[in-house]
C-alpha cells in the first residue's frame, strides 16, 4: 500500500493510488530488471496483489492500482490525445477509466524510477504485465505512448494475458513499431469477452511486421477465465523463460 500519486476525479478530487512492492534480498547484486503488474476486471473492478514469485527471482516487483470506472476519473493534460479520442469528459466511466489506467501506470513508473538508484532498477528492463483490462493498458504504453505529450519510459516487454491494442488511439496492432518491446501473448481461442482473432491475432501479425521478438500461445478451447487455472500457471512459467531469453 505505497502511495505512488493522485488521480483526479470528475468533482475535482483527488483518488489516493496504491501499489505493493517487493524488492528481493540481492545485497549488491545488481542492477535488476522491474516488473510492473497492471490487474484485469474490465476496468469496474480487480485490485492489486503482491508479486512474491517474481521478487524470488531478484527482480524489483510493482503491482498497481489504478482508477476504475466507480471512482468517476478524470484524466489529465498527460494523457490528453487518448482522452480526446475517447470522447473526452463527456465520455463514459468506463472510457475515462481505460484512459485512465495508463495516466496512472505512466505515474507508477515514474514514482519507481525516480528511485532506480535506491530500488536498483536496471531502466533499461522494464517490464509491464496485464491480465485483459491491464494487458490493454500495457500495451497501451509500449506501443501507443508515443502519442501522448509525456510518453514514459522505454518498455523492454510486455505480458498480455488476453489483451488488446486500441484501434480507437492506436489504430491497432499496426502501431507496433520495429525496436519496440518484446511481446508475450496468451489468449484463449474461443474468448467471447477479447476476441482471439481481432485482438490476439492481430498483435502476431504487428510483431511479426515489425520484426520484434514475440512468443505467441493460442490456447485452444479456452474463453476468458484460464488466467487462475493450471493454464494461467503454466503461461507463467512459460513467461518466464521468455523473459529470461529476451532481458538477457
Amino acid at each position: 500500500a505505497v502511495v505512488y500519486g493522485t488521480g483526479g476525479t470528475l468533482d475535482g478530487g483527488q483518488v489516493e493510488l496504491l501499489l505493493d512492492l517487493a524488492i528481493p534480498d540481492t545485497g549488491t547484486d545488481g542492477p535488476r530488471p522491474l516488473f510492473v503488474h497492471i490487474h484485469g476486471g474490465s476496468f469496474v473492478e480487480g485490485s492489486r496483489w503482491p508479486q512474491l514469485v517474481v521478487a524470488e527471482r531478484g527482480w524489483v516487483a510493482a503491482s498497481i492500482d489504478y482508477r476504475l470506472a466507480g471512482d468517476e476519473p478524470l484524466p489529465g493534460p498527460r494523457v490528453k490525445p487518448f482522452f480526446d479520442a475517447m470522447g473526452g469528459k463527456s465520455s463514459s466511466a468506463h472510457n475515462r477509466s481505460v484512459v485512465a489506467s495508463v495516466e496512472d501506470t505512466l505515474t507508477a513508473l515514474d514514482y519507481l524510477l525516480s528511485r532506480a538508484d535506491e530500488l536498483n532498477i536496471d531502466t533499461n528492463r522494464i517490464v509491464l504485465k496485464g491480465e485483459s483490462a491491464g494487458a490493454f493498458t500495457a500495451l497501451t504504453i509500449a506501443y501507443c505512448a508515443d502519442k501522448l505529450e509525456n510518453s514514459g519510459p522505454k518498455i523492454a516487454a510486455v505480458i498480455d494475458f488476453a489483451g488488446g491494442i486500441s484501434e480507437i488511439f492506436c489504430g491497432g496492432a499496426a502501431a507496433i513499431d520495429p525496436g519496440e518491446a518484446a511481446v508475450f501473448i496468451a489468449h484463449g481461442t474461443e474468448d467471447t469477452v477479447v476476441s482471439f482473432t481481432t485482438r490476439a491475432l492481430s498483435i502476431v501479425d504487428g510483431a511479426t511486421a515489425a520484426g520484434i521478438p514475440y512468443e505467441f500461445h493460442p490456447l485452444e478451447g479456452e474463453g476468458h477465465g484460464w488466467l487462475m487455472s493450471d493454464t494461467g500457471l503454466r503461461m507463467e512459467s512459460l513467461m518466464y523463460e521468455f523473459l529470461d531469453r529476451v532481458l538477457y
